[in-house]
């Protein structure tokens, strides 16, 4: 099915329904129509685990100190190696090898923030609040799905579970 035919049955601007248009794969038993547009956030309890996957904000071309954290040179005594990356690789082999870290695009990837704590959900409002900070710009389109990172229990001085409050 076309973004145009989605937008007909949807009763939505073309420019929206392709700007927003993301396939998930629900499996074979899911009883959700691919039509019908989702009204409400299906309720979850408080303390659920979720991974939140968003476009990061872009910061454009950046050097080595901010992109990677490189540390600068000196400033004193005449030195003119402030901000320069230093060596980028062997001279013998005659090219720069694969990986290497250097000045470039910032930003603008798909991150994947995971094992995201629910503190509550509002369903009248349609709010999900989480404990930590979302990637990505505000206003952005934002996927919660049910986190994958195992729980870890914490464990006390005997190796057995801890039960104190922190």
């Amino acid at each position: 099915m076309t973004a145009a035919e989605i937008s007909e049955v949807l009763e939505l601007p073309r420019s929206t329904v392709s700007l927003w248009l993301k396939r998930i794969g629900l499996g074979k038993r899911s009883r959700l129509d691919p039509l019908e547009p989702p009204n409400r956030y299906e309720p979850r309890h408080a303390g659920e685990l979720v991974d939140v996957t968003s476009t990061s904000k872009g910061k454009g071309f950046q050097g080595l100190i901010k992109r990677h954290k490189f540390s600068r040179g000196p400033e004193s005594h005449g030195s003119m190696n402030v901000r320069q990356p230093g060596a980028i690789g062997a001279t013998d082999a005659a090219r720069v090898f694969k990986g290497v870290r250097m000045s470039g695009q910032m930003g603008n990837v798909r991150v994947t923030a995971r094992a995201y704590k629910i503190v509550r959900v509002d369903p009248d409002r349609n709010l999900l609040l989480l404990k930590g900070g979302v990637p990505g710009a505000k206003g952005a389109l934002v996927l919660v799905r049910q986190s994958t990172k195992p729980v870890k229990v914490a464990k006390g001085p005997a190796g057995k579970p801890n039960t104190r409050k922190v």
